[in-house]
């Protein structure tokens, strides 16, 4: 009896919970939907967390919701595109080592040994930026710079061991981005590719200093420095047998050089077209007149 008093003692003190709406079910306003923000905040508070908490990223363009959950979209990385150019395998070996270590950011696409092959994997794979040794298999690419821009629509890089001021100078006044020294640390290359790429020039104080000397136009080329200029260290070693031995036939001045008599034959037809020289007496004369090829005994005598 006691638990049917207690029954009922609840109905009357609550008589709302059993009672009949007075409004029929067509009259009650429809819920709202929910808006995106509102689903935005649920989704967090089903989550246990709430929008803006400390450390949390709020839902936006970088991001998605999943199962409650907040998934932030991968930014796509633009990855530099490198073509390497060096005749000796161990530095090539060496440099797509160090660049494929930074994948994402940058990676070797091809590589080159020789000036032919420079030209056409350029033109197949349209490198970001080349970084180029200026003499592939002897022979000097300085006015192939203004090719690779052009097939490639990238940078190019010069990786150089040499002191030759000239010669540098050339490299950017014929388009290159940038020098880079051998004696440089590694961690240098990764940063003059991302700053090359990235539009800067990568020169030192003496490189930047004498290009603006000779950009200021204060005082006209010489045109014989400038042939001179146009050689490489190997030819200014032939130009040099060619003085030092002016009888020898050509086999022997092959064999002096460590070279083929075909390829010295090359290679004198170059140094003959860059000096405006037409054989070997009219080369011994020019190179006479310019002091060039001397040894030092001679030099020593004058």
């Amino acid at each position: 009896m006691g638990g049917f008093h207690a029954t009922g003692a609840s109905r009357a003190a609550s008589p709302a919970r059993h009672r009949r709406s007075p409004h029929p079910p067509a009259s009650v306003p429809a819920r709202p939907a929910r808006t995106a923000p509102e689903l935005t905040r649920l989704s967090f508070r089903l989550a246990g967390e709430q929008p803006g908490s400390p450390g949390k990223t709020p839902p936006g363009d970088t991001g998605t919701l999943n199962n409650g959950k907040f998934h932030r979209r991968r930014t796509l990385v633009h990855t530099i595109r490198v073509l390497l150019a060096n005749d000796r395998q161990i530095i090539l070996w060496g440099l797509e080592k160090l660049i494929n270590a930074e994948i994402p950011r940058m990676k070797v696409i091809a590589k080159a040994i020789s000036n032919a092959e420079l030209l056409s994997l350029t033109e197949k794979y349209r490198p970001d930026v080349t970084l180029l040794e200026l003499e592939l298999g002897g022979e000097n690419n300085i006015d192939l710079i203004p090719d690779l821009l052009r097939d490639a629509h990238g940078r190019v890089l010069i990786l150089s061991g040499t002191s030759d001021k000239q010669q540098l100078d050339r490299a950017v006044l014929n388009g290159a981005h940038g020098i880079l020294r051998k004696e440089e640390p590694v961690e240098a290359i990764v940063k003059a590719i991302e700053r090359v790429h990235e539009g800067e020039l990568w020169l030192d104080r003496i490189t930047t200093g004498s290009l603006f000397g000779e950009l200021s136009g204060n005082s006209p080329p010489d045109p014989e420095a400038q042939r001179l200029a146009t050689l490489t260290p190997r030819e200014l070693d032939i130009i040099a047998a060619v003085v030092n031995h002016p009888g020898a036939r050509t086999r022997e001045l092959a064999d002096l050089l460590y070279l083929s008599e075909h390829t010295l034959r090359n290679r004198l037809s170059r140094i003959y077209s860059k000096l405006d020289v037409a054989n070997r007496l009219d080369l011994f004369a020019y190179a006479s007149q310019c002091g060039l090829g001397q040894s030092p005994d001679n030099t020593a005598g004058s």
